[in-house]
């Protein structure tokens, strides 16, 4: 069986998504769901939860939330807001709710009645969705070798959807690149057993983590089946 986690980077553009998940269980995070399903979508950040919840995504599709739980929806009347806060509120389906603030920006993301959500495996590691996102797919499937495609890692910062809702606008500065070492160092040392290939043409490596060839990708797909 074959595992690939998709992060966002421009290196993946060329895939055809749609033929890995024929073969692979994918896994993704964020605004991936804007132009692709993967078995399971995992999201961190307030600001697109509350765009992945608010659209019909999460009624045919997998969607994994950390650290946001449902409340219901008679609590919404007595919830005091802070005066000084930049509130995003969706419209109210009488079912349940999420609130999530950070700094001024508060979100309260009002759910579907049968939306597919659950939450992430506990404890939480790592911050980015990224990392977040690995760590789940291990917990869902530990045996498997995991491949990681779109993680891109280092130079400048090339999300494909930089300048979108939710993300930096383009050509901001990549401050994430030691995050991301620390985060799958930290993944390392919480799994012994946890095996990942980044898939990319790139000289530069991550530690433990060899860089492979999507022709060693896709020779893996087609010795394994979907199960």
């Amino acid at each position: 069986m074959a595992v690939v986690v998709i992060g966002n980077g421009k290196s993946r553009q060329h895939m055809d998504l749609d033929k890995i998940k024929e073969k692979a269980w994918t896994f993704g995070c964020n605004a991936l769901y804007r132009d692709f399903a993967p078995d399971y979508l995992l999201t961190v950040d307030g600001h697109i939860t509350h765009e992945v919840l608010d659209s019909d995504y999460s009624l045919n599709n997998k969607v994994l939330i950390s650290n946001m739980n449902p409340l219901p929806a008679e609590v919404r009347d007595s919830m005091e807001i802070p005066d000084d806060a930049i509130l995003f509120e969706n419209e109210s389906t009488g079912y349940e709710f999420i609130y999530n603030g950070f700094r001024r920006h508060h979100h309260i993301t009002w759910i579907k009645e049968k939306s597919q959500i659950s939450h992430v495996p506990s404890p939480i590691y790592g911050g980015s969705a990224g990392i977040q996102t690995i760590r789940v797919a291990h917990e869902f499937y530990p045996k498997d070798i995991k491949y990681l495609i779109g993680f891109d890692v280092f130079g400048e910062r090339d999300n494909i959807y930089d300048g979108t809702n939710a993300y930096p606008s383009k050509g901001a500065a990549n401050t994430m690149s030691q995050e991301f070492i620390d985060g799958f160092k930290d993944l390392l040392n919480i799994y012994d057993d946890l095996i990942m290939k980044r898939v990319i043409d790139q000289d530069q490596s991550l530690e433990n983590i060899p860089n492979v060839s999507e022709d060693e990708l896709w020779q893996n797909l087609a010795d394994n089946q979907k199960i």
